[in-house]
Order: C-alpha cells, then sequence, then structure tokens
C-alpha cells in the first residue's frame, strides 16, 4: 500500500512511532472501513470475514452478533420499508414488510394509510379524487 494518511501506514506497518488503533476484524472492535465486528472471521453469520455487514442483515450493537430482521417486531430493520406489528398482508404493510401499493407508510411500529388521488381504492377508502363524484377517499 502506497497511502500516505499515517493512519493507513500504521496500519499497514510502516510506521511504528504513531500512537493509534488499527482495525482488525474479529476482535469485536468496529473501527476504520470495519461495518461491523461480531468477534469472530466467520462469513455467513451476518457480518463476514471482512467485517462487513451481509445481505438482509442487521448489526444494531458494535461488537456484537449480527441479526435477521424479524418483520412483525414493530421495528424497522435491514431491508423492511415498514413494520406495523403484524405479519398480515391488506393493511398497507405486507406480510414481507414492504409498503403495499397505495399506501404509504411511516413510523415505528409503522402506522399505514391509503394514498388519496392515486386511481386506487384501497383500505377504507370507498373511491378517489380521480373519479367523478368523489369528493373525499
Amino acid at each position: 500500500n502506497n497511502s500516505t494518511d499515517p493512519q493507513s501506514q500504521l496500519c499497514n506497518g510502516i510506521l511504528t512511532n504513531i500512537s493509534s488503533t488499527c482495525p482488525i476484524c474479529g476482535d469485536g472492535v468496529v473501527l476504520g472501513s470495519e461495518q461491523c465486528d461480531d468477534r469472530n472471521n466467520k462469513s455467513g453469520d451476518g457480518c463476514s470475514s471482512l467485517c462487513i455487514i451481509e445481505p438482509g442483515f442487521v448489526c444494531p450493537i458494535a461488537g456484537d452478533a449480527c441479526v435477521m430482521p424479524v418483520c412483525g417486531d414493530g421495528n424497522i430493520n435491514g431491508i423492511e420499508a415498514c413494520d406495523d406489528q403484524n405479519n398480515g398482508s391488506g393493511d398497507g404493510c405486507s406480510s414481507a414488510c414492504t409498503a403495499e401499493t397505495g399506501f404509504t407508510c411511516s413510523g415505528e411500529p409503522s402506522s399505514c394509510v391509503a394514498t388519496c388521488g392515486d386511481d386506487l381504492i384501497v383500505g377504507s377508502e370507498t373511491c378517489d379524487l380521480v373519479y367523478p363524484g368523489c369528493v373525499q377517499c
């Protein structure tokens, strides 16, 4: 590595007289370019052998194990777009924790409402403003 950055040089063994801490994947401490560090060098557990968060996992506490988000727990994690504390569909937030067509979701736990004026009749809507005679969704 030809980097002139003192931290990079120190961590690559070029400099020895600078007091600093270098990232060491597997030591349980997230430093530098590490996205996670679950105290091991094993891939497949959410934090790869290179200390990069693996797809589908979240690592909420630095130095602890990574976990797969649980759809239906009311917390939006990982690839979840919403989480309304249930595993049902048809209420705006699907059983896969994605916002359903015609709904807008926000908050934790998520609250989803039908989007008025989108040419769809979903949820509690009885009509949509794009239709003649509809004055309120």
